[in-house]
């Protein structure tokens, strides 16, 4: 099993788009909807390890039947 540092992550936010390097290879996803960059936070588990990047959307439509309003990547090692 192979430990992943902290130091060896970085996290991206765009508003259409996250890139997260991870030993210097790069995940890019593409948003579904727009995220709001500045209210982006990012959280590793001390315990787990995840990381969990929490982008609440700039613009929030109601939908018929779903009603979270935020965009949350998890990244397991």
């Amino acid at each position: 099993m192979s430990f992943l540092e902290t130091q060896e992550l970085k996290v991206d936010v765009h508003p259409g788009h996250i890139y997260v390097k991870i030993k210097g290879k790069i995940l890019q996803l593409v948003l579904p909807e727009e995220v709001s960059p500045d209210k982006t936070t990012v959280q590793r588990s001390q315990v787990t390890g995840q990381l969990l990047v929490t982008m609440p959307k700039v613009r929030i439509r109601e939908p018929l039947h779903y009603t979270k309003h935020v965009v949350t990547l998890s990244l397991l090692e």
